[in-house]
């Protein structure tokens, strides 16, 4: 994916709650995870993410949530392998019609 692509993902305002103190922690632009995404794939030889078993938790007019698990790998240029795995509750609004993704609450495993 590049990284126009992903960054179209995202609201323009994201909240990222995470378990550790992990860089993409906090509140980002949709601007500033894109740029994050692209560092990331200039230093991997290969990546990975999906998300799998989504659940809709609940629905309106402009807004959603979802719990759903996410799946991400990466092999660094030197070959080093980092995997990670994590149950989220996701929050959806609607921008211009389309559900982008405005909050990631990872939740304990």
């Amino acid at each position: 994916m590049v990284v126009k692509d992903f960054k179209e993902l995202f609201a323009p305002e994201v909240t990222i709650s995470i378990r550790s103190k992990a860089r993409i922690a906090g509140d980002r632009s949709n601007q500033e995870l894109a740029q994050l995404y692209g560092r990331l794939r200039i230093a991997s030889r290969r990546m990975g993410l999906r998300h799998e078993q989504l659940e809709i938790l609940s629905i309106e007019d402009e807004r959603a949530s979802v719990g759903v698990w996410f799946f991400a790998s990466w092999i660094g240029k030197g070959g080093n392998v980092v995997r990670e795995e994590a149950h989220s509750e996701v929050e959806l609004i609607k921008v211009e019609g389309d559900w982008k993704v405005s909050q990631i609450h990872y939740l304990k495993r």
